[in-house]
C-alpha cells in the first residue's frame, strides 16, 4: 500500500512541476465544466483503535486518522460562481507483521459544494 501511495504523490508532484512549467494547459473553466480531480495525503490523529505488540517488545498504534488517504472524483462547475464536487476516497492505516497484519481502512464518500470568490479562491464545504 505504501508503494502505491509513494507512486500516487510523485504523480501529482509531477503534474504540479509539469503545470508550473507551462507543460499542461490551464484551460478555461467555463469551457469545460466537469473535471477529473485525483488527491492523496498523509493523516495523522484519530481516535486509538488498538495498539500492536510485537514479541520483539515493540508496539505500533492503529489509529482512525493516521496514515494514508487517497481520492477521486468529479468537479462540475455549475456557473462562474459555484461548483461542486463528489470524490470517494481510501484511507488506510496497518501494522504489519510476520503472522499476520492489523489493517484498518474505510471509503469515505464526499459531497462538497464551492462558492467561488475569484479565480485562484473558493469557499466551501458539505458532507462527508
Amino acid at each position: 500500500m505504501k508503494n502505491i501511495a509513494l507512486a500516487f504523490a510523485l504523480a501529482a508532484a509531477f503534474l504540479g512541476m509539469a503545470q508550473a512549467q507551462g507543460f499542461v494547459q490551464v484551460q478555461d473553466p467555463a469551457s469545460k465544466p466537469l473535471r477529473f480531480v485525483a488527491g492523496a495525503g498523509l493523516t495523522y490523529g484519530g481516535e486509538r483503535i488498538v495498539t500492536a505488540h510485537y514479541t520483539d517488545g515493540d508496539q505500533i498504534d492503529i489509529d482512525g486518522g493516521g496514515s494514508v488517504a487517497l481520492l477521486v472524483g468529479l468537479d462540475y462547475r455549475v456557473n462562474a460562481g459555484f461548483s461542486v464536487q463528489g470524490t470517494v476516497g481510501y484511507h488506510v492505516d496497518n501494522a504489519p507483521g510476520r503472522d499476520g497484519d492489523i489493517r484498518f481502512e474505510r471509503v469515505p464518500l464526499e459531497l462538497l459544494g464551492y462558492y467561488h470568490v475569484n479565480d485562484k479562491v473558493r469557499v466551501g464545504g458539505g458532507l462527508r
